[in-house]
């Protein structure tokens, strides 16, 4: 017995094939929509972006390397050796304080428009040794809040004040998490999609 291929149909002539169009578009869809979702996974989950000092840092970084090549001086090699483990350094500790984080909102059961409305912001560290430093964390508002440390298995609940002008379905911006531990190089910052 012959089998068929599925994306093919029997028309109503003996021995010709037409293309199934409607499967053959499903499966494409489905091809594309696999691709995009792989894509979307491929996005970095924090950003990271130099400060002014970590600007001046790689600057003097990249002139000393320049100096050790031209002279070859051993010396200048192992300053800048020092130099790049500063940067490694601070992108494993920054990594680690925002790894183990857990960000949630609680928002209030009743608002009413145009009335500020008291909601939360719940940090967690999910970490059992390890804690977290120097963590800045932007809800809804502009209102910034600061943890300077925050133990292992720890919770904090910040406040935060929640306002809608209109009746209706509104959608809250993300909450940033972000952090410029240990060194202030670099701003690391981490987005929740809550």
């Amino acid at each position: 017995v012959r089998k068929r291929n599925p994306f093919f149909r029997r028309s109503s002539r003996a021995f010709r094939f037409q293309p199934d169009l409607k499967r053959g578009t499903m499966r494409l869809r489905q091809t594309v929509a696999s691709v995009v979702a792989a894509i979307k996974g491929l996005q970095p989950p924090r950003s990271i972006r130099p400060t002014r000092e970590g600007w001046w840092f790689l600057l003097v970084t990249v002139g000393v390397g320049l100096a050790a090549t031209n002279t070859g001086n051993n010396l200048l090699y192992l300053l800048l050796a020092m130099l790049l483990s500063f940067i490694i350094i601070s992108g494993l500790l920054s990594e680690q304080s925002l790894r183990c984080l857990t960000v949630s909102r609680v928002l209030p059961k009743r608002v009413h428009a145009g009335q500020p409305a008291a909601g939360r912001i719940l940090v967690s560290n999910a970490s059992r040794r390890l804690p977290s430093f120097s963590l800045h964390i932007q809800g809804a508002s502009n209102r910034s809040h600061y943890l300077v440390r925050l133990a292992p298995q720890e919770t904090v609940s910040l406040g935060e004040e929640l306002l809608f002008g209109q009746r209706g379905l509104h959608t809250l911006p993300s909450l940033k998490v972000s952090t410029r531990y240990p060194f202030s190089l670099f701003h690391k910052t981490a987005r929740t999609g809550l």
